[in-house]
């Protein structure tokens, strides 16, 4: 066995008469050649009886030994166990490591030995030794020096690679998104915490193993089928999937994927990310919903304005042919007059909805009977209802029941009920009309035994624009905002309003509540603005010279024509610059004036007749603008009323009786 006896710097002193040995061996102990004086030194005949004899094996396998060997980065002085011809034999060593070999002196013990003065080279190939050890001692040294180099690089580049991984993570999770990365052979390695948060998994767990456990089973084939996709073939992945929240509900993601790759093109990494876009699909089936509704609202307002122009223009052929004052005449009169309300209803409907919608209702609120209200429109009602032979039920109670409202706007309520349940109740029905109090509200009920309503229905039967169902035989269709009005007009009140249905062809009801408020001191309802337009009064056939300032010759021609009829002195311009000049020269007592002019506008047609102190007319706006803000800006600019195209001319006739000379009116506050 080798043993090893001691260890240190220093070599061999010269002696004339003994040389020394040479062998080389790997770095695990093993012989890989020696010269023939080592060879003779152990025994042997020759160097390469020497090599067959040790199979290798110059010394024993000594762990200590070993361990010296493969140590060796420098000159070192060992005493060792050789193996020779006829045993083993302890031998001064004195070796140079090198890298993969180590050369090594050797002599048989006892050798002299000099610490201070090296030996010389004992022979010419001991020279050659040294020369190559020294020159594998720089060479090492500078590799040395080199791996130090690239080692402190290599720990910069590390550092760096950690700093720059550890900003993508905190980016990545301060970001709301799922942001993931995958291997190129698609496997994922890594997902924010938002991921984690999200599938409500803990953090350490994450979701880079098993993701497709959350995605929602009717989309797990696709999206894996789509990823598979992308990473043979390289291409960006862009797709949307529904994945679980922690809560258990679906949310729908848009999942898109980048390829990484390297010089070479090659895919070495995947960076992807998945954006939660549940809202935005349900706000676009919204919008579509919203534009299908608009395309279904124009095709049946194109509908609705058509059905009455037909009548009017066949009852206007009528007028041209026969005799004035004859029963086709009054007839054909009567198909105008009616056709033009219902076109002026929808108008107003359409007005009404953008008022709301804009919060621009003003509702002039005081107590009111709603008892009162709701039998006044009954009798307007019941002509209507029996013509189509529907049974009209009433219950009222005795007492009134007092409310806070505007009337106006009270009764447009309850006549779009009205309306509604007529509308879909086909002859021989029944429409129920009850009143009442409860809890604290007033209620007005209406129940018919019509078209009904299915659940569906019943959840958007309040939206505007919205028709359920096909009216009854011979009933007007209307443009779906009759219901969505009464919504709107019972929240203004403070009231609501709820439907119910048995079903589709088992009628509908529905319920108009509005607060109860306290009873007035005087008893009976309170008195309700009514013309009569039948009324006879000298007011109304007093003649007053009137400048009407209109650019559209018909609108213009007919009012002329009607004015006159009724005794007033009427002039027509149809210019503001036109209007101000003859306002001059005529002295009307009233001017009638559009405010869409061309050249000045009516307003500033109003403004300089108000500053003239030769003019001293009444200025009445008459304009299609009808807008809480346009009658403002009208009485701003010195007009004294605002009449909004179409009007009713009787409430213009009451207007002219009303209006007295302004010589003897107050002054008007200047605009």
């Amino acid at each position: 066995m080798l043993g090893l006896a001691g260890a240190g710097g220093g070599s061999p002193s010269h002696q004339s008469s003994s040389k020394l040995g040479e062998f080389r061996l790997d770095r695990s102990g093993f012989l890989l050649a020696i010269d023939e004086t080592g060879a003779r030194m152990l025994g042997f005949a020759s160097a390469a009886a020497c090599l067959a004899a040790s199979r290798g094996e110059v010394f024993a396998t000594d762990p200590a030994l070993g361990a010296a060997v493969a140590s060796l980065d420098g000159p070192t002085r060992l005493v060792a166990d050789c193996r020779g011809a006829s045993g083993w034999r302890r031998c001064q060593l004195y070796a140079r490591g090198g890298d993969p070999e180590v050369a090594a002196l050797f002599a048989p013990l006892p050798l002299p030995m000099d610490e201070e003065e090296p030996p010389r080279a004992p022979s010419l190939a001991d020279e050659r030794l040294a020369a190559r050890l020294a020159a594998r001692e720089a060479e090492l040294r500078h590799a040395a020096d080199r791996l130090a180099l690239d080692d402190a690089a290599l720990r910069r580049s590390e550092a760096r690679l950690q700093e720059s991984e550890a900003r993508f993570r905190h980016m990545a999770d301060a970001l709301p998104q799922i942001i993931w990365t995958a291997l190129p052979g698609g496997e994922v390695d890594y997902v924010n915490s938002r991921g984690a948060e999200y599938a409500g998994v803990p953090a350490e767990q994450g979701l880079e193993n098993g993701w497709l456990e959350f995605v929602h089973p009717e989309d797990r084939s696709r999206i894996w089928s789509d990823w598979n996709v992308a990473t043979i073939s390289g291409e960006t992945l862009d797709s949307e999937y529904r994945l679980r929240r922690f809560d258990g509900v679906y949310r729908w993601q848009l999942v898109r994927a980048l390829p990484l790759r390297n010089a070479q093109g090659v895919v070495v990494r995947w960076f992807g990310t998945s954006t939660d876009v549940e809202d935005q699909r349900l706000a676009q089936k919204v919008m579509q919903e919203e534009d299908r509704r608009k395309n279904d609202f124009l095709a049946v307002l194109s509908h609705e304005l058509r059905n009455p122009l037909t009548p009017i223009q066949n009852a206007a052929s009528l007028l041209r042919r026969v005799e004035a004052g004859s029963p086709d005449f009054d007839r054909a009169l009567t198909i105008l007059e009616r056709q033009l309300r219902l076109m002026v209803r929808l108008i107003d409907d359409l007005l009404d909805v953008s008022r709301i919608t804009h919060g621009k209702v003003i509702l002039k609120k005081e107590r009111i009977d709603l008892v009162a209200v709701v039998r006044s429109l009954l009798d307007d009602r019941r002509e209507s209802l029996e013509a189509d032979k529907l049974v009209l039920e009433v219950a009222l109670p005795q007492e009134p029941l007092w409310v806070k409202a505007d009337f106006s706007r009270a009764t447009q309520a309850v006549g779009n009920l009205l309306d509604n349940a007529q509308k879909y109740t086909s002859g021989g029905g029944v429409v129920r009309v009850e009143v009442r109090a409860e809890g604290g509200e007033a209620v007005v009920i209406v129940k018919d035994s019509g078209a009904g309503l299915s659940p569906a229905a019943l959840e958007r039967i309040f939206a505007p624009f919205v028709q359920v169902g096909v009216p009854a035989a011979g009933r007007r269709g209307g443009l779906g905002l009759g219901l969505s009005l009464v919504k709107s007009l019972a929240e203004l009140h403070g009231g609501s309003v709820q439907a119910h249905s048995e079903g589709v062809g088992r009628g509908s009801v529905f319920a108009f509540r509005m607060p109860l408020t306290a009873s007035p001191a005087a008893a009976g309802p309170s008195p309700q603005p009514t013309f009569d337009p039948t009324a006879e009064s000298p007011e109304l056939r007093e003649s007053r010279r009137i400048l009407v300032v209109e650019d559209n010759a018909d609108a213009a021609r007919s009012l002329q024509l009607m004015l006159e009829l009724d005794g007033h002195q009427v002039e027509v311009v149809s210019s503001g610059e036109e209007g101000l000049t003859r306002a001059r020269t005529m002295q009307p007592d009233v001017v009638l004036s559009d405010v869409g002019l061309p050249g000045i506008s009516g307003y500033a047609l109003a403004r300089a007749l108000r500053a003239d102190p030769v003019v001293g007319a009444h200025l009445v706006a008459i304009t299609g603008y009808g807008q809480v803000e346009d009658r403002e800006k009208a009485l701003r600019s010195g007009f004294e009323h605002h009449l909004t195209k179409p009007f009713d001319h009787h409430l213009l006739y009451q207007l002219l009786a009303e209006l007295r000379p302004r010589s003897v009116d107050a002054p008007l506050r200047s605009p």
